[in-house]
Formats: C-alpha cells, structure tokens, sequence
C-alpha cells in the first residue's frame, strides 16, 4: 500500500546503502509500522512533505558506540559514569547541544550494561531547504539486530557492523576494510569475541550480511562462521528508538523553523486586524449609503461637516494602504526579516512610499552586509522593486553600515 501525506504519520530520514533514503510510515492503532518502499535522495538529505513526525537516523559513522558495565541504578548516576568515561577518552562534545546518551541494555544484581553514544565529528548537514527533524535516532536501533549474530551492512558507501543483546543495540562501527575481506572478519570475529568475554553479548552462531555483493565464501572461510545474506530490513520507529543526542546543526535548524512559525503566526494576527479595520470601514460606507438619501438635502447647510467628511474619506484612502496585505509596511518588513540573512544585521532606518522603499542597517562584517544586500536583490517575494546600493561603510570596530534603495518597477523610467 503505498503512503498517502494523509497517512504519512513519521517520516525518517535514512542512511542507505549507498546514498539517503526518505521513508513514510503509518501509525494505524497507534502502533508504529513501516510503509511502502524509502525513497532515494540526492546526495543531500532533506526533509519533504507533510509529516506528523520528522525523524534523523544517525549514520553509524556519526557516532561512537561504547559498552560499558557500571554500578549504579538512578539515571543520575549512570549518566555521571557515561561522562567521565567520555572525558577520560577524549570524546566529549561541549560544543554540541547534546553531544551524548546512554541507554541501558542488562541489569544484573550489581551493576548495569550501558551503551554510550558520543556524536562523532562528520560532515553531515541537511539541505538548507530541509524541514527540521523533530526527533534524533541512531540508524542500527531501527534495524532490529538479532542477538546471536554480527550484522553486516552497507551504509553510505562503507561497510558497518552491529551487535545486539536482549533485542537492544549493544555496538555498532565502521569497517576498516572497504570490502568484506579476510581482514574485515578477523576485525567482526575479534571484537564478538571480546564483548562476550565481557559478558555483553551472547555467544556469536554466525554472520548476517545485509548486501548483495559480498563474497560470503571468503567470508565464512575466514571468520570460522555460517554466513548467511539476507535484504537489508526497512527500519522500523518506536518512541522508545529516540536518542537524547542533538547536533548543533539540528539545533539551528530546529530554531530557525521556530522563528519561521512566529513569524507565521506574526502575520496572522496581523491579518486579522488588517481584516478587522476593513470590516469597520465596509461597515462605514454601507450605513454612509444607507442615510444617502436622507443626508442629500441636509449637505448644502452642513457645508463645513461635508468637507470634513471629505478629509475622513481620504485619511480612509491613506490607511487602505496599510491595512493592504499585499502592500503594508509590516508585510514588507516580515519579508524582508525572514530572509536567510537577516538575523545577522540591525536595520536602524525603514522607509516606505507607494513608489520606493528604503533601508538602513549595520551588520558585524562587511561579509555578512553584503549578504545581506545580496539575499534582498535576490528576493523573489521583493522582485517587484529595482534595488540599488553602495558598497558598506566598515566602522573602525569592523562592524559595516549599508543603505539599500528599491524603485517599483512598475514606475521605472
């Protein structure tokens, strides 16, 4: 059955085998289940279409998985020990929102099995056009890893590995090797070994491979292992698949659609007292007819009070300007503030006529005010204007101040 935007309950953004896949899922019953087939992006991931839900799965190169066993109990407690075995190894992330979680796997009488996950340095980004993720995950906890195997895959190109325990992801990594060699499985076999020596997972019976070109003879003669291949399974969400993590690129994503829906809901109020004064002014005229013929008579004694009612007409003329939404002050500076660069300068002077618009700002650089004049010329919602200016005047702070002028088209010589 294929996923209506009706339907489309979450939508996960997810690491393929060679480039990112956009996958819809329903929620019929209130049990989350996959949908159809993911859908291949281009080499830039990007959310598109409706979504109840927008979810960002992990790649395994993103993060680092490490087990460990500590002693403790209360969240608190386990999330201290995560912290200093972090700092310890050098993997802590400051600059990151959230640059880790952990999640417990076994309990036993004295200690805990936790799985700690540190974000990685990558260059991963969405399209500058994406809608923001509402929730992180890592992409093995979506693929269901069985306990009793080492699971291999392809994931953006490389070869990835994971293990499991109690159906929860005990490790996962990426593959020295570029291909499924000799050396690949010593490197699967060696660290099976040492997690079950360690007690974190059960006692390996083989090698799952979830790709197609991979020659699972050589495989099997090196690791020792059945080997068996098998489609890679769609992933599959839960709440309880939701990380704490939170890359600093999906915080300004994040905050930047926050302004976008003030803005929206800017806008709105603005329109409904735009809609609230045409009401009063339709009003107006309607009892202004409605007494016409009554007045007619009346108007050549009340000279003084007929000009006056002229003057009332034209301020009425005046204001049908602003209450314009396609032509009033407050709609043109919405535009002009949610250009991408906007929140990086101070507009000090904002001028406006039924011909010409102009304003003036300072910005931190001279970069970031051409930028800015750049992102206003360049407006399509503002293509109605002929804009000219003048390079910045750069302070001895560095800061720079610029003036921008646009000319209706329309009125253009």
């Amino acid at each position: 059955m294929k996923t209506t935007p009706k339907s489309a309950a979450i939508q996960i953004l997810f690491p393929g085998a060679e480039q990112w896949e956009l996958w819809n899922m329903a929620s019929p019953n209130g049990e989350f289940v996959e949908e159809g087939n993911g859908a291949p992006l281009s080499a830039t991931p990007a959310f598109a279409g409706p979504a109840a839900r927008r979810v960002l799965a992990l790649p395994v190169a993103s993060t680092y998985a490490i087990p460990l066993w500590v002693f403790g109990r209360n969240a608190e407690e386990l999330r201290g020990a995560a912290e200093l075995h972090l700092e310890k190894d050098g993997l802590s992330r400051p600059e990151e929102p959230a640059g880790f979680d952990f999640e417990r796997i076994v309990e036993q009488e004295s200690r805990v099995l936790i799985r700690v996950d540190a974000l990685a340095k990558t260059s991963l980004r969405l399209a500058e056009d994406s809608l923001a993720p509402d929730a992180i995950c890592l992409a093995p906890r979506l693929l269901r890893i069985p306990d009793d195997q080492i699971v291999i895959w392809r994931e953006l190109g490389r070869f990835v590995t994971a293990m499991a325990n109690e159906g929860r992801l005990v490790y996962h990594n990426v593959l020295a090797s570029s291909t499924l060699d000799g050396r690949a499985a010593e490197e699967v076999v060696r660290w099976a070994k040492q997690f079950h020596f360690q007690g974190m997972v059960k006692s390996c019976a083989g090698i799952t491979v979830w790709a197609n070109d991979v020659d699972v003879t050589l495989l099997r003669e090196k690791s020792g292992l059945p080997v068996k291949q098998e489609p890679r399974p769609a992933p599959r969400f839960t709440p309880a698949s939701v990380s704490a993590v939170l890359p600093q690129f999906v915080a300004e994503l994040q905050k930047l659609e926050l302004r976008k829906r003030r803005t929206r809901q800017m806008l709105a109020a603005g329109a409904v007292v735009a809609g609230g004064a045409v009401l009063v002014f339709l009003a107006a005229t309607a009892l202004t007819l409605h007494h016409q013929n009554a007045l007619r008579e009346r108007i050549a004694a009340l000279s003084p009070a007929a000009s006056e009612i002229e003057q009332i007409q034209q301020r009425w003329k005046e204001v049908a300007s602003a209450v314009d939404p396609g032509r009033s002050p407050l709609e043109m500076m919405l535009l002009i503030r949610q250009l991408p660069s906007a929140g990086e300068v101070s507009l000090t002077r904002f001028e406006r006529s039924a011909e010409r618009l102009a304003l003036k700002g300072t910005a931190a650089s001279p970069s970031e005010a051409l930028k800015f004049l750049g992102a206003i010329s360049k407006s399509e919602s503002l293509s109605d204007y002929q804009w000219t200016y003048a390079q910045p005047l750069i302070g001895q702070d560095g800061t720079a101040t610029f003036e921008i002028e646009g000319t209706l088209t329309s009125v253009n010589p």
